[in-house]
C-alpha cells in the first residue's frame, strides 16, 4: 500500500530543513529513510550528494551526483547554478 503523500512530504521538507539549518548529517539520515519512492529519484541523489558535499564526503556527493544527472538530467542545469557545489565537485 503506497504512502500518502503527506507522508512522504515529511522526509523531503524535513530533509530540507535540516540541511537549511547546517545540518548536513542529519539531513542525509532523513533522506536515507524516506520511503523507496524518494530514494530512487534523482531529487533523492542530487540532495544526499549536496549533504556529502558539505560533509567533506566529496567521492561519495560526486556519486549521488552522476546518479541524479543520470535519472533526470535536467538536474545538471540545477547544479551549474549551484556554483559553490559544483566548485567543490570539480
Amino acid at each position: 500500500c503506497a504512502l500518502p503523500i503527506y507522508r512522504m512530504e515529511f522526509y523531503i521538507f524535513g530533509a530540507l530543513a535540516y540541511f537549511m539549518m547546517d545540518k548536513p548529517l542529519e539531513s542525509k539520515l532523513l533522506w536515507f529513510s524516506a520511503p523507496r519512492k524518494i530514494r530512487t529519484s534523482g531529487f533523492f541523489h542530487y540532495n544526499v550528494a549536496r549533504c556529502e558535499a558539505k560533509l567533506g564526503n566529496i567521492d561519495s556527493a560526486r556519486t549521488h551526483m552522476k546518479t541524479a544527472i543520470k535519472l533526470e538530467p535536467e538536474l545538471k542545469c540545477i547544479l551549474n547554478r549551484d556554483s559553490g557545489l559544483k566548485e567543490q565537485l570539480n
